[in-house]
């Protein structure tokens, strides 16, 4: 029984072997900015539960 959709094309070879680096490279410094924007506004939230709770 062959798999349908798997071919020469797919695995990690062609991930970033289309030419499209810089939308990759976008994508990811976005995603890494908004965790740490994310990160820092979870601990602004902490600190003020804690605050509340104290």
């Amino acid at each position: 029984m062959a798999l349908r959709g798997l071919g020469p094309k797919t695995g990690a070879r062609t991930m970033a072997g289309n030419g499209d680096m810089k939308a990759h490279v976008a994508t990811y410094s976005s995603v890494t900015g908004m965790m740490k924007w994310g990160s820092v506004g979870c601990a602004l939230v902490v600190a003020l539960v804690i605050w509340l709770i104290s």
